[in-house]
């Protein structure tokens, strides 16, 4: 695991050309991330993960780009978006096809869109949303909430001047603030920079907190959260999946951030690759990003090594473990 303290006191600064503390070093570490992490799949950004979903709604974490498989109830379970179908390459395409067509999709990971809670805000479970923050630090920031009252408008706050803007501003405070009306719906998110972790509950009046519904780190501005439906769906009951997934970019901001590659030569040749390209010396800049892709490749190359050999150890002989009793085989 990298963090961002650990490349600013690392040999990076002298690449980069700039003070460890300087906002351009962070601003170089985070573009030569993003540039590797588009290229390609790397040691740290696919991973796999489980958890248990309901009423098959699967809400990813921010840092989720992309799902490239999924198992329901340890049973494989074809992808899908709003117009594509991702189905084994095998006989069985003219099946999937024929399954569109009559309108029969059963069983299928359907990717929906974004979300900023983990549980969906509908007309049918209204709530208040008070906010809390782990670090005094950030009392005085703010958080702004967009989405819908008990009549279907839009809330609206009242600025200092008199004017409206939309959404209702929540300032963070040793007392939570709540806000001022009943949500139906919560479809955006702002946020202040903060130095800690921000945590919105679903509240009710007189009985206080009912349960988590999003948590922001420090460095969201605009929280997002990819969000999945399976269909054919029966049951209210939870279910466990586990799914294969790639990591998206998300920027460094403070020293205990950590950044998913976890290679400093890449990171290092990347940096190069970008002032060169910054200069305008695009072959130099291209030698230098082969660099880093190299270096990534070889970093896969050791924890998934592709020569590899069978090596088996028979303690008793040929013959099968069946067979070996009272020390005889």
């Amino acid at each position: 695991m990298l963090t961002l303290g650990q490349i600013q006191t690392s040999s990076v600064a002298n690449i980069a050309g700039c003070n460890p503390t300087d906002p351009q070093f962070t601003q170089y570490v985070n573009e030569a991330v993003r540039q590797l992490m588009d290229i390609g799949n790397w040691w740290g950004t696919v991973q796999a993960i489980v958890g248990c979903v309901y009423d098959g709604c699967i809400v990813w974490p921010k840092k989720i780009d992309a799902v490239l498989g999924l198992a329901v109830c340890g049973r494989n379970v074809p992808l899908a978006n709003q117009w594509y179908e991702f189905v084994p390459f095998n006989d069985q395409h003219r099946h999937w096809a024929e399954q569109w067509h009559c309108g029969h999709r059963p069983n299928l990971v359907e990717f929906i869109g974004t979300v900023p809670t983990f549980v969906p805000v509908t007309p049918a479970n209204p709530i208040f949303v008070q906010l809390t923050c782990d670090n005094p630090i950030d009392y005085g920031k703010t958080v702004t909430i967009y989405g819908n009252d008990v009549n279907g408008k839009e809330i609206t706050a009242v600025r200092s001047d008199g004017s409206t803007q939309r959404g209702v501003v929540l300032t963070l405070a040793a007392t939570p603030p709540v806000t001022p009306t009943l949500l139906t719906s919560w479809y955006a998110t702002t946020k202040d920079l903060t130095v800690g972790q921000v945590w919105a509950w679903s509240y009710v009046a007189g009985t206080g907190i009912t349960g988590c519904i999003a948590s922001y780190s420090g460095g969201d501005i605009n929280p997002q959260f990819p969000y999945s439906r399976i269909r054919g769906f029966k049951t209210c009951q939870p279910v466990r999946i586990s799914a294969l997934v790639k990591l998206g970019y998300e920027a460094v901001v403070q020293a205990s951030d950590i950044v998913p590659l976890d290679c400093l030569d890449a990171i290092k040749a990347m940096i190069q690759a970008i002032k060169k390209r910054e200069a305008g010396a695009d072959d130099e800049a291209a030698q230098f990003e082969l660099q880093a892709i190299r270096r990534l490749n070889l970093q896969l190359r050791n924890h998934l090594p592709i020569e590899q050999f069978v090596v088996a150890f028979n303690p008793f002989g040929d013959a099968s473990m069946n067979r070996v009793t009272g020390g005889f085989m």
